[in-house]
């Protein structure tokens, strides 16, 4: 099972000696939604510490896009052994159901008919959401925008930071919870992985143990699916969300912060820790 962290481009300084063995990293695209260069520090780190990169792009149908993205690919660098693919990771938001499966099988139409040697080393799927399909009011399945083609079905797997009476989580749910309706789901064949996955440092867990605990649970039990790729933890800050008691608008994902309090302040965890062996990110 691959094991990652992602890192985003403007601390991979801070990052690189801590993780200096990451086995993928996701890679997100260019403000117009094509891939990065191929020189951009993100891919470097990859290349630097062998790991695969997981890119995604946002092309949404565009042919012209998605021609220009051909001609990129043909020019995959030798080092990149397996380079992962996604067109508008997290599509619930954005598009209808319809549209968003037309867009990803033009996208993967492309990719089927890349020249054997290129093709051979992409591996090519959807990306959905866990918060979307599973909370409250959501989609209740991940048929809905499952297109059903693709080298892989993904889900981008959150954990949600809030409790109950507008208060912060008290808990961790517990993993195999977590993951329940995502083992039962019918990929139609495909390897199932997750390009995202992360759980904010949570003002009651002092000392970011119980989380170390969670993410040991995730993987023990992830260990046990058969046809599961692997995950990345979502190693960085997630977008601001609404005021929560006790945690504030921040999202730390962070594998050495912690939210401290209302202000979204927080606190850095074993700053001199070397993660070097971070198969399950052992003492964060």
């Amino acid at each position: 099972m691959k094991i990652g962290a992602t890192i985003v481009k403007d601390e991979i300084g801070y990052w690189k000696p801590k993780l200096a063995k990451n086995e993928w990293m996701r890679i997100f695209p260019n403000s117009d939604g094509m891939l990065p260069a191929w020189d951009d520090p993100r891919f470097k780190y990859m290349q630097d510490v062998g790991g695969q990169p997981f890119a995604s792009t946002k092309l949404d149908g565009d042919t012209n896009k998605i021609k220009a993205l051909r001609t990129r690919l043909l020019d995959l660098p030798g080092w990149i052994s397996t380079l992962w693919l996604t067109d508008r990771h997290e599509p619930e938001g954005d598009f209808t159901a319809s549209q968003y499966k037309a867009h990803f099988k033009l996208y993967f139409d492309m990719i089927k008919g890349l020249p054997a040697d290129i093709r051979a080393r992409i591996k090519c799927g959807p990306v959905l959401t866990r918060q979307a399909t599973e909370n409250s009011g959501g989609l209740g399945t991940y048929a809905t925008y499952d297109p059903g083609v693709g080298d892989f079905f993904g889900v981008d797997m959150y954990g949600n930071s809030w409790g109950s009476g507008g208060k912060a989580a008290t808990s961790y749910v517990d993993p195999k919870t977590f993951l329940a309706k995502v083992k039962t789901y019918d990929s139609k064949g495909r390897q199932k992985l997750f390009p995202e996955i992360g759980y904010v440092g949570l003002p009651f867990d002092s000392d970011g143990s119980k989380r170390a605990q969670w993410i040991e649970g995730i993987t023990q039990e992830l260990k046990t699916w058969s046809n599961f790729v692997g995950y990345i933890w979502w190693n960085a800050n997630g977008k601001e969300g609404s005021s929560i008691s006790g945690l504030g608008t921040k999202r730390y994902f962070q594998l050495d912060r912690r939210h401290t309090g209302t202000d979204g302040s927080y606190k850095t965890l074993n700053p001199a820790l070397p993660l070097n062996k971070f198969n399950s990110f052992k003492g964060i």
